[in-house]
């Protein structure tokens, strides 16, 4: 008879193997936003070669956090990045953009799909910095995509990547 010590050591095994390891995707190119329609940031990740995200699994809870690296075009106007992917049942994503030492703007994302305001003067560099949980209730794949407001364009450059790692 197995004791019920070691069924629930063999139980918390089994849950560890079953997490998928952290990944990580990352941009090596520029990707251009110059339409208020929202276009798939192309991320490279995986066993190589572009892809439009990290794939999740349905039910699991998953750390998110990331950057990136965007360049603003002019004149100074709102521009926009959203997390896209499938279904959730909870989700919290704080984000802040970031100049220097200047926060432009920040919030929480709650939601797939929901608009995350860039803000930062006209042709310059900044960082759009976030990080949080979602709890994924339908199997896919995890990206950002980006949008303008009106006219100004803004670019993801090198260095920006995504990260998820399965917490349970």
């Amino acid at each position: 008879m197995t004791s019920d010590k070691a069924y629930a050591v063999e139980q918390r095994l089994n849950g560890l193997l079953a997490v998928q390891p952290a990944r990580v995707w990352r941009t090596t190119q520029q990707g251009n936003f110059v339409s208020t329609s929202q276009v798939a940031i192309s991320w490279e990740g995986g066993a190589g070669g572009d892809s439009t995200g990290i794939p999740v699994l349905s039910g699991a809870t998953y750390c998110v956090k990331g950057m990136v690296v965007a360049a603003m075009g002019s004149p100074n106007q709102n521009v926009f990045a959203r997390f896209t992917g499938p279904a959730v049942s909870s989700m919290t994503i704080g984000f802040q953009c970031i100049e220097g030492t200047q926060v432009y703007s920040s919030g929480t994302a709650t939601a797939m799909n929901q608009d995350c305001t860039i803000n930062m003067v006209s042709s310059t560099s900044g960082e759009f910095k976030f990080e949080g949980i979602i709890v994924f209730s339908a199997a896919g794949t995890l990206s950002i995509a980006g949008r303008i407001s009106s006219t100004t364009p803004w670019a993801a450059q090198g260095g920006s990547y995504l990260e998820a790692s399965q917490v349970a």
